[in-house]
């Protein structure tokens, strides 16, 4: 699993590649705390456009992730998930989480 990042109008762009699963999704936890930390944006944006696999562990870590960017008053939106990662993530009721389609959709609703 890779992360990388980049800012735009003090809104943090975190994109994810590769498989968010047990055994890494975890490992993205500290990563995301200490971007919140060292950058403190005023919204977080997860865009997973290049997950290949996604599994429950890859869903407690989005959830973990919001529930970071909450704490700290950051807003949070998750965007270009697959369809299949959409339905998992809409099942298991994270309503609360909004997910865009498209990246620029999130940046527009944050602005």
């Amino acid at each position: 699993m890779n992360l990388t990042h980049y800012i735009q109008d003090n809104v943090c762009i975190v994109g994810l590649a590769g498989e968010l699963i047990l055994g890494q999704a975890y490992q993205l936890i500290p990563q995301i705390r200490s971007l919140l930390a060292d950058v403190q944006p005023k919204a977080l944006v997860v865009n997973m456009h290049a997950v290949t696999k996604f599994d429950s562990a890859g869903i407690a870590s989005i959830v973990t992730f919001y529930k970071d960017a909450k704490e700290q008053q950051v807003e949070f939106a998750v965007c270009q998930l697959s369809e299949e990662s959409n339905a998992s993530l809409r099942a298991v009721l994270l309503d609360e989480i909004p997910i865009y389609d498209t990246e620029q959709d999130a940046l527009n609703s944050l602005a």
